[in-house]
């Protein structure tokens, strides 16, 4: 929905990645299931493992 994604780090916040995506506004579904956008959800979930990697337990 969003036409850039920003993967926040752990406390405290910094920006970890951004990608600006390539289709600006409303998209269709099968827009969700290209090979491109399933390569950038890869990436995407990557960024976010890396990013729970660095908090601290507790936090």
């Amino acid at each position: 929905l969003a036409d850039e994604v920003i993967v926040m780090s752990g406390r405290p916040a910094t920006v970890q990645y951004s990608q600006t995506l390539p289709q600006r506004g409303p998209r269709s579904l099968d827009q969700l299931y290209t090979p491109e956008a399933t390569d950038m959800l890869n990436i995407l979930r990557e960024q976010i493992k890396i990013a729970r990697q660095g908090e601290e337990p507790g936090a």
